[in-house]
């Protein structure tokens, strides 16, 4: 597991950096069509074999798993 990440950040103009926990194996990341995605959730309730989201509004959900997801 990676436990950093480094980059380079020049200026504000191109570059948007969102950091996503990891919380009993999964990472909501969110809608990626928005442009602060993290506020299109309202609430997560994680577990280990289970993760209940609410959605502000519909949409797509990008979600990681450390795990495979049936």
């Amino acid at each position: 597991m990676q436990s950093t990440f480094k980059f380079n950040l020049i200026s504000f103009a191109n570059k948007l950096v969102q950091l996503s926990p990891i919380k009993n194996g999964w990472s909501v990341v969110e809608n990626l069509d928005k442009y602060l995605s993290a506020n299109a959730v309202k609430s997560i309730n994680y577990s280990k074999n289970e993760l209940k989201i609410v959605m502000v509004e519909s949409g797509k959900l990008v979600v990681y798993n450390a795990s495979p997801i049936s």
